[in-house]
């Protein structure tokens, strides 16, 4: 889950040792380092949380680091970059904005577009990557906010950094299963801090109605094709769209329905259509509705009734009669 590597200073292979452990977070990049001694030993850390990972660079080698266009063609990954500085000013540039993160504050990049840096000569820093598709389906507009500063000294921005600090001070200290629950909590924290960036309250009308439809959607035709799988509820839902059970329940409320009662629904709905095929006569309402997710007969056979009036077998007879 974890590595972590004391680096001396100097040329060599420590600064490849450096940049490989940068590059396996961060993306394919171009790193420039100081080939000069210092006395202090560099320290970088990396730390996974399922698809999220978490870096810590402290030392002094680093100087600048670019992602070109041939960097974005070459790996094509789609990740947001948060950078936290710790002990200097970070300057940072991409789609022609520039920005300067004090520490306190963090700065968001992209990695489909190049992007540049540049660090003291002593500095550490912190840098979130989280994946792209995850965030924009909370945040469709979050690409508005790349290269842009933002204070991270109070509220949820505070908690935010809090996290990150104990995801890599104590990653000793939870298991694999565990570190993939922070990585859930670490987005949605994140997805908290973006929400509230000036740059999207021109979407704030639509932006919460647009991450909770694609969600909305996403879970639905994971459901649909999962209906016969007795095991399916909420929470493997959720673990499939990777994002909590609680949001998903409030991308169903737009909808007005729960999400147990979609999955309940659809599974009686296909019941029905099966019940009533000439060509499935020949099974039985058992064989059905097993088929179909059930696992308790008189528990469907009341659901059933519930949901359309009769009784499976009424129903069945009925829909032959006509």
């Amino acid at each position: 889950m974890t590595r972590e590597r004391m680096l001396p200073s100097g040329g060599g292979p420590d600064i490849r040792g450096i940049q490989e452990k940068i590059i396996s977070i961060v993306g394919s990049l171009e790193c420039n380092m100081a080939p000069k001694a210092h006395v202090l030993p560099s320290s970088i850390t990396d730390v996974r949380l399922g698809s999220l990972g978490v870096l810590k660079y402290a030392g002094c080698e680093l100087r600048t680091w670019r992602r070109s266009f041939s960097h974005v063609r070459e790996d094509k990954t789609d990740n947001f970059l948060a950078v936290f500085p710790l002990s200097a000013p970070l300057p940072i540039s991409q789609s022609g904005r520039s920005a300067i993160a004090e520490p306190g504050s963090a700065v968001l990049l992209t990695t489909n577009k190049p992007f540049e840096g540049a660090c003291a000569e002593h500095d550490s820093a912190f840098v979130v990557r989280l994946p792209g598709s995850l965030v924009r389906q909370h945040v469709p507009h979050i690409d508005e906010c790349v290269a842009r500063s933002v204070f991270m000294q109070r509220g949820v921005g505070k908690m935010l950094r809090s996290l990150v600090e104990f995801l890599v001070e104590d990653r000793n200290d939870y298991s694999a299963s565990q570190a993939d629950r922070f990585g859930e909590i670490l987005l949605d924290t994140f997805v908290n801090v973006a929400l509230e960036a000036p740059e999207l309250a021109q979407f704030q009308d639509t932006r919460c109605e647009s991450a909770h439809s694609r969600v909305y959607e996403c879970a639905k035709a994971f459901i649909e094709s999962n209906l016969s799988n007795p095991e399916l509820d909420p929470a493997m839902v959720a673990e499939h769209c990777r994002i909590s059970v609680s949001y998903l329940h409030a991308a169903f409320a737009a909808s007005s329905q729960r999400v147990g009662a979609y999955i309940r629904e659809s599974r009686l709905q296909r019941c029905r259509e099966t019940l009533r095929n000439p060509a499935q006569r020949n099974k039985s309402i058992t064989e059905i509705a097993m088929r179909w997710g059930f696992n308790c007969c008189p528990s469907f056979n009341r659901a059933y009734r519930a949901q359309f009036g009769k009784s499976p077998s009424e129903d069945r007879a009925a829909s032959f009669s006509n």
